[in-house]
Parts: structure tokens; sequence; C-alpha cells
């Protein structure tokens, strides 16, 4: 997984504003395609765990449909 917005990277804001990242966490998920899968963001009192949970669905998800 790459790791696009980071502290201490000079191109974080043009990232952030590309994917239109307003709060963080925001997790950006591109398929095989080179669109934009999902956008999530932690919903309300989601713990972590949970938010990773969810991600890791998603990207599941994302990587049976390449696979298909």
């Amino acid at each position: 997984h790459t790791l696009a917005l980071h502290e201490g990277n000079p191109g974080e804001t043009k990232v952030a504003r590309a994917f239109r990242v307003r709060v963080y966490p925001t997790v950006v998920v591109i398929g095989a395609d080179g669109a934009v899968a999902a956008t999530e963001r932690v919903e309300g009192e989601e713990t972590p765990e949970a938010f990773v949970a969810r991600i890791e669905k998603i990207v599941r998800d994302e990587l049976a449909r390449a696979g298909s």
C-alpha cells in the first residue's frame, strides 16, 4: 500500500487537493483500472479497528473484482 500523504512529503497538499481530502484519516482506494474505487473516512465514533476492517473489506472486494 502506498502512503501518499505523510508528514514531510512536499507533494502532500497537491495530492490532498487532487483527491479532495478534507479530514484525516482518509483512505482512497484506487482500482485496477486506475479510477478511484472508494474514498473512506472514519464515521462518527467508529473505532480504529472497525475503520481498518472496513477498509480491508473494500480492498479485498476490489482485488477480487480485479481478479475476475
